[in-house]
This record gives C-alpha cells, sequence and structure tokens, in this order.
C-alpha cells in the first residue's frame, strides 16, 4: 500500500481469473497485480479495509460463477467418474502385482503394467533416456527381460494397452 504524491491510497491487489484454470487451485503469486486507487480513504487502514471488502466481494463474485460452470457441466460427476475409474485401474495393478509370477506370459504382464503405470516404454533405444530411480544398466536390462518375455509369450502387453487407449481417445474426441 502507497500514498501517491497527495493523491489518494494505492493498494496493490491480485487479480484472480479463471480463464486459465477454472477449476484448478489458485496460487495468489501467479496472479497479475493491480494498483487500485482509493480516493476515498482517509488512511491506510480505511483503504485496507475497502481493499479487503472489494476482493470479498470478487472472490464472492467468482466463486459463483465458478459453482454455476461446474453444475452446468457436471464437473462433480465427470471427477466422480474419473476417480471411479482411477481406482479400478489401481486395483487391477495392485492385483497384478500380487499375482505370482508363473512363466514368461505372467512376467511380461507384470513388467508391461509396471512399466505403463510409470510412463515408461521398455524398448531398450527409449529405457535409456527414462532413467528413472534405475540407471541405464538397470533400465536397459528391465527392457531386455521384457522384451525376452515377450517374444517367447507372442504378446505384448503394453502395445496392447497403448491401442487400446488410442482407441479411446478417438471414440472421446
Amino acid at each position: 500500500m502507497q500514498r501517491g504524491n497527495d493523491g489518494p491510497w494505492l493498494v496493490r491487489e491480485y487479480q484472480p481469473s479463471a480463464a486459465d484454470r477454472p477449476f484448478g487451485i489458485f496460487y495468489r503469486d501467479e496472479y497479475p497485480v493491480r494498483w487500485q486507487p482509493y480516493p476515498e480513504a482517509k488512511s491506510a487502514d480505511d483503504a485496507y479495509a475497502m481493499a479487503s471488502a472489494r476482493a470479498e466481494k470478487e472472490w464472492r463474485s467468482f466463486n459463483g460463477k465458478r459453482s454455476v460452470i461446474s453444475r452446468k457441466y457436471q464437473v462433480r460427476k465427470f471427477n466422480a467418474g474419473v476417480d471411479a475409474a482411477s481406482d479400478a485401474c489401481c486395483d487391477v495393478r495392485r492385483e497384478i502385482a500380487e499375482a505370482p509370477v508363473t512363466g514368461e506370459l505372467a512376467l511380461a504382464i507384470k513388467l508391461g503394467v509396471w512399466a505403463y503405470g510409470n510412463d515408461i516404454d521398455l524398448k531398450p533405444s527409449i529405457a535409456e533416456r527414462h532413467a528413472w530411480n534405475f540407471d541405464d544398466i538397470e533400465m536397459a536390462a528391465l527392457a531386455s527381460v521384457y522384451k525376452h518375455a515377450v517374444s517367447e509369450c507372442g504378446f505384448d502387453p503394453m502395445s496392447r494397452a497403448r491401442e487400446a487407449m488410442r482407441k479411446h481417445y478417438k471414440a472421446s474426441a
């Protein structure tokens, strides 16, 4: 807060905007800042009180608009569906992780599900770029084991999963 050269009190205010992420969590540091004059303020405390009242009014308006958009497009229902699908996916991954490895097919599926869940492509050339928590040798070894298991059983779970996701995205677009 500052006072111009014998002019009105100027208060630094944040301008919340829903243009980028209407349902996101907002951080004040990301907002543009404006210097709002309060010519009717007699002191710094008056200017601060007026700025606080104005900010509260703007936030109520902003939250009201966000609520209307949320109800119109059924955002809660959509989020509940996404959460349910995510939980189901986690349950399947947990069951696969707990299943015993009984052959090459089981090994390929386990490695494929783990890699797909971590966004890792187990092709040896690409695996070297995705070191994550492994060094290059360990990632190359994992990719080699996966490649061997896939060639032995004749089934590539990662390519099937990616194909299913491509079809899903194409159908939803």
